[in-house]
C-alpha cells in the first residue's frame, strides 16, 4: 500500500511538471526570438537576448516608448512596409529615438520606423569614448521623424538599401569613420539629405532627391561635406534639391566628388571653400547655377559675411587633369570657367553614361526558419 501510495504521488508530481513546462513560452528556435510569440514587445525580447542572437519580429504595428539595443544581436522584421515600429510619446515628451544602438555589431533590418522626436535610428554609446562599431542598417523605411539616422563618432557604419524620406530636419547625419551609405533612397527631407562630417567615408549608389525644402534661406540641399578627410562620392544620382546638390562645407579636405548625376539642383557644387585638395570630375552638372564659390555667407540673422572664405583653387580642383566635368551651359570652346580662379580644363561636350541602380529596401536573411511556437 505504501508503494502504492508513492508511485501514485510521483505520478501526480510527473503530471503536474509536465502541464507547467507546457506553458512556459521559449524561443521558437534555438539561436532566435520571435516576436510577438516569445515576447509581445521587442524591448522584451532584447532584454532576454543573448549575444549574437536573431530577434525576428512578425508583420504588425509596435508601439514603444524607443528600443535600446546594448548588446550585439540582430533585430529583423519580417517585411519593411507592414512592420512598423512607432516611437510613442510618455506623459510630458516624446521619444529622442526609436532606436537606440549602443553596441557593436548590430544589425538591424525590414522595419518601418517613425516618430523619433531626435531621429528615427540613433547610434550612440552615452557617457562612452568607446562608440559603435560594426552596425549595419539595411532594408528599412525610415520615415516621418525629425531625423531619419545620425550616429556619434563610432565607425565601420554600414547604412545601405535604406528608404529614408519625409523626414522635417536631416535624412542622414554621419560622423562615424570608415563607412559606406549604398543604395539608399534619401529623399523629401526638410534639411539636408545627408551630412557627412568625419573621415573616410564611400558614397555610392544613391539617390539623394528633393531634400531641403524647409528656411530656404538657411543652407540646405542634398549632400554636404563637412569637417572631415577622404570622402569618396560616386555613381549617385543628386537631383532636384532645394540650395545644393553638393556642398563642400567647413574643413573638407582630400575628397573626390566623381560620376555622379548632379541635375535640377538649385546650385549643383556649393563651395564654402574651408579645406584643401578636393576633385570634382566626370560628373554630370545640369542645374539652375552649376557651381557656386562663395565669397561671403550669412549665419543666422547676421549679415553676410566677406572674406570668410577663399577663391576656391586651394579647395577644389574642377579635373582630374585629365577628365572634367559635363556643364549644360558649357558650348564646347576651350576650358569651362566658373571664375578667373576656378576652372575646369577638361570638361566634356557630352553627358557622361553614369549608371545608377534603383535603391530597394532589401532586408537581411533571418538565416534561420520559423517554425510556430507550442
Amino acid at each position: 500500500m505504501g508503494n502504492r501510495k508513492k508511485w501514485i504521488i510521483a505520478v501526480t508530481v510527473i503530471t503536474i511538471l509536465i502541464a507547467s513546462i507546457t506553458v512556459i513560452r521559449f524561443p521558437s528556435t534555438i539561436g532566435s526570438i520571435v516576436v510577438p510569440d516569445d515576447y509581445s514587445s521587442i524591448q522584451t525580447a532584447v532584454d532576454h537576448a543573448f549575444t549574437g542572437q536573431t530577434i525576428f519580429v512578425r508583420n504588425g504595428i509596435y508601439t514603444e516608448q524607443y528600443v535600446t539595443i546594448n548588446k550585439p544581436l540582430s533585430l529583423i522584421g519580417e517585411n519593411p512596409e507592414n512592420t512598423i515600429l512607432v516611437g510613442i510619446n510618455n506623459i510630458k515628451y516624446p521619444p529622442p529615438y526609436v532606436i537606440q544602438i549602443s553596441a557593436d555589431n548590430v544589425k538591424v533590418s525590414g522595419f518601418t520606423i517613425t516618430n523619433g522626436d531626435q531621429s528615427g535610428i540613433r547610434v550612440e554609446t552615452i557617457g562612452s569614448i568607446k562608440q559603435p562599431s560594426g552596425v549595419v542598417i539595411t532594408g528599412n523605411n525610415i520615415v516621418n521623424n525629425t531625423g531619419g539616422i545620425s550616429d556619434y563618432d563610432g565607425d565601420h557604419l554600414i547604412i545601405a538599401n535604406n528608404k529614408i524620406s519625409n523626414n522635417s530636419q536631416y535624412g542622414i547625419q554621419l560622423y562615424s569613420s570608415q563607412s559606406i551609405v549604398s543604395g539608399n533612397l534619401i529623399s523629401d527631407n526638410g534639411w539636408e539629405g545627408l551630412v557627412v562630417g568625419t573621415s573616410n567615408v564611400t558614397v555610392t549608389q544613391n539617390i539623394i532627391a528633393n531634400n531641403g525644402f524647409q528656411e530656404a534661406n538657411v543652407n540646405r540641399g542634398g549632400l554636404c561635406l563637412i569637417a572631415g578627410n577622404n570622402y569618396e562620392i560616386y555613381s549617385n544620382n543628386i537631383s532636384d534639391n532645394h540650395v545644393f546638390g553638393v556642398q563642400f562645407a567647413e574643413n573638407c579636405n582630400n575628397s573626390d566628388v566623381s560620376n555622379n548625376n548632379i541635375i535640377g539642383n538649385d546650385v549643383g557644387v556649393d563651395l564654402l571653400n574651408f579645406g584643401t585638395d578636393n576633385k570634382v570630375y566626370g560628373n554630370n552638372l545640369e542645374n539652375s547655377k552649376n557651381a557656386l564659390v562663395e565669397t561671403a555667407f550669412s549665419y543666422g540673422n547676421i549679415s553676410p559675411i566677406s572674406g570668410a572664405v577663399g577663391n576656391g583653387t586651394d579647395n577644389v580642383s574642377w579635373d582630374n587633369g585629365e577628365v572634367g566635368n559635363y556643364w549644360s551651359d558649357y558650348y564646347g570652346n576651350g576650358t569651362y570657367v566658373i571664375d578667373q580662379n576656378n576652372i575646369d580644363h577638361h570638361p566634356f561636350t557630352q553627358q557622361v553614361d553614369i549608371s545608377v541602380n534603383t535603391p530597394t529596401l532589401t532586408p537581411l536573411s533571418t538565416g534561420f526558419s520559423i517554425t510556430v511556437p507550442f
